[in-house]
């Protein structure tokens, strides 16, 4: 399982539901891939786009992505208005993702805009980006399981939302569907419940606006 996806309530809520006593569950989070016949791993959560294996995926939820920035950064850097103005400001990056550092969005005219180039902080643990973007280190792009729910509270803000981001699938999966313990069958139809149509995570509240200067750009930035 994604270990920023195992740290918040939901992954409580699962543990807190789990009604049957003869079964034992042993839990192992990292951001990293797993080999899992050679873990021996019965299921894994992942997220993103699965390479080519042997292995059955089941579709639990979409994942949506969102670029976000505390209010306090935002007053002192004033508020990206454009793709160019994200290229100029401290980005905080997934260094586990398929493209470290980049992010590509798409505008109202499916065109595909790529943010790159040098980033603040890179770190392979979301959680770790979220607390940096609270503390006001920059500009970060992730899943709004992660950020979603600081966002709802004000913590965070939204930004570019009239630009689409990519959406990633929550997957299931696991080595075989005819050889499937009925433990293991027992959990997969629990977490495909669980998850529902829409994550419950997407269901943010309207922001309070926060009232940001434009960004300054520096000397020989490019226009």
């Amino acid at each position: 399982m994604r270990e920023a996806r195992g740290t918040n309530d939901d992954l409580h809520a699962l543990i807190k539901r789990h009604k049957r006593p003869h079964v034992n569950i042993e839990v192992s989070l990292s951001d990293r891939y797993v080999d899992l016949l050679e873990a021996g791993v019965d299921l894994a959560v992942r997220i993103g786009r699965l390479p080519d294996s042997g292995l059955v995926a089941r579709r639990l939820a979409s994942c949506r992505m969102v670029i976000c920035a505390s209010p306090d950064y935002l007053r002192r850097h004033g508020t990206p208005r454009s793709v160019d103005d994200l290229r100029q400001a401290p980005r905080l990056t997934f260094s586990e993702a398929v493209s470290v550092g980049d992010w590509t969005l798409v505008d109202a005219k499916q065109r595909a805009h790529v943010v790159s180039g040098p980033c603040r902080m890179a770190a392979n643990n979301t959680q770790m980006l979220l607390a940096a973007a609270l503390a006001g280190a920059g500009i970060v792009y992730g899943p709004t399981f992660v950020f979603g729910e600081q966002i709802a509270r004000g913590k965070l803000v939204e930004l570019l939302p009239e630009y689409h981001t990519s959406e990633l699938a929550i997957q299931a999966v696991y080595p075989s569907a005819r050889h499937m313990p009925l433990k293991v069958r027992h959990l997969l139809d629990y977490l495909v419940a669980a998850f529902g149509d829409e994550p419950p995570w997407d269901h943010i509240p309207p922001q309070r606006k926060v009232r940001t200067p434009r960004p300054t750009a520096s000397p020989g930035a490019r226009s």
